[in-house]
Formats: C-alpha cells, structure tokens, sequence
C-alpha cells in the first residue's frame, strides 16, 4: 500500500540504506594513497561482514513494507530494524577507533543512518496512529 505516508517513509529509509552503498561516509588519508569507506567496507579492503550486517539491516525494511495487513507485526519489525541500524552505527564507530583513524573526513553519507532510523520512527508512529483509527471504528460498531 504505497499510498500510505508510513509506506513512504519506509521508502524513503530503504532508499537510503542502498544509497549507502554508492555514497562515501568517512573518507581518511592513508599513508600512500586516500581511503573512501561507505557500507560495503574501505576501497581495496572488502569488509564481508560489514557488507552482510548492511544487507540484513536493509531487509527488514522491505519485509515492513509489504506487511501492511498486519500492522502489529510491521512496529515489531520496525524496532527490531532500528536497534540493527543502531548497530551498524555502532559498528562503523568501532572499525573507526579500532583502526586508529585520524584524519578523517565525515561525508555526506554519515548522516544516512540517523535519516533512516528517523524514517523508521515516523513510519511506526503513522502505523500506530493506523492501528489507532481502526480500533476505534471497531468499538463503534
């Protein structure tokens, strides 16, 4: 049900985590050459773990998507889709300190995941406004 603003959202945060793919978020200077890091890991360093967690994080919110009929389900997956982006911010804060970056560069990208975890918190409030609405109908029947 695209129609729906909640569905839009959900869209517009599905959108962004597949940007992040393609879209710089830290870059930092090596000791020979210039380093760019987005969600697939570091140019020349493929970080498979990295990867999979951005790709199970995106997941979630296709599956939220096409949950329109259960709308209990659809705030669950929410949740459980936003402590997984909050995990990946974890995460990437980690590979930072934990590689000793020090200049580095903060890019258009770093600000991505806090949209979607954004997106996601409007999505489940318009979907329990929803949920909302139709309770009340029922009680007046």
């Amino acid at each position: 049900m695209i129609q729906r603003i909640q569905s839009l959202f959900i869209v517009a945060a599905a959108g962004l985590g597949i940007s992040l793919f393609f879209v710089p978020v830290i870059v930092f200077a090596g000791s020979e050459e210039l380093f760019i890091v987005n969600a697939a890991g570091f140019t020349g360093a493929n970080i498979w773990y990295f990867s999979l967690l951005s790709i199970l994080c995106i997941l979630p919110l296709f599956i939220q998507l096409f949950m329109y009929n259960n709308r209990k389900k659809q705030i669950l997956i929410g949740k459980i889709s936003i402590l997984m982006w909050i995990l990946w911010i974890l995460l990437f804060m980690l590979i930072v300190y934990l590689n000793e970056i020090a200049n580095f560069s903060l890019q258009f990208g770093a600000i991505f995941p806090f949209l979607i975890v954004i997106f996601i918190l409007l999505a489940n409030r318009n979907i329990k406004k929803d949920e909302e609405l139709i309770r009340s109908i029922d009680r007046i029947r």
